[in-house]
């Protein structure tokens, strides 16, 4: 079981976010915009999906809650008996569309991700994404496949957690 960071309170620390369907644990996929939208990335979901997330902390860090556009991602810490890496905690959870509408042609959404981690800091972004229709398998499964996406983050003085660094792996 990994040893939980209890001192959380300045440093540098990795948070990595899987997405993958649950019908057939394909990853997501993501394009680029280039500059046509605020974030130059947009991630594909379906509408009426549900979707795997796994969340991990390096160092372990341990996550009180979860949420994705204010929805509650209920999570269950991962216990693994030869875990190689001790400092790294990972949460699984399912995440469903169905109340998300299509996106129109020409828009995005940001797609709000907030997690209260203990000794309450907080983390909050948004990824830019957009929702085809359950039967829409070409449009949202044109592009590259997106593994996750991770953030380096810096912890400052009070309860703020900066992003330094976000990549697409």
């Amino acid at each position: 079981m990994p040893e939980f960071k209890e001192e959380f309170h300045h440093g540098r620390f990795r948070l990595t976010i899987y997405f993958r369907r649950k019908s057939d644990e394909r990853p997501v996929v993501f394009k680029s915009d280039g500059e046509r939208f605020p974030q130059p990335l947009t991630v594909k979901f379906q509408q009426e999906e549900t979707y795997t997330v796994t969340l991990t902390t390096n160092p372990a860090v341990q996550i009180e809650y979860f949420t994705i556009h204010e929805q509650k991602v209920e999570l269950t810490e991962e216990i693994k008996k030869s875990d190689i890496d001790q400092n790294t905690v990972t949460y699984h959870g399912e995440w469903k569309t169905e109340s998300f509408p299509c996106t129109k042609r020409c828009h995005r959404e940001q797609l709000k991700l907030f997690i209260q981690f203990k000794n309450h800091r907080t983390f909050l972004t948004s990824l830019q994404s957009k929702f085809y229709a359950l039967q829409d398998c070409n449009h949202s499964s044109w592009g590259e496949s997106m593994t996750a996406v991770q953030y380096v983050c810096d912890l400052e003085p009070g309860y703020i957690i900066t992003i330094v660094k976000q990549h697409v792996l």
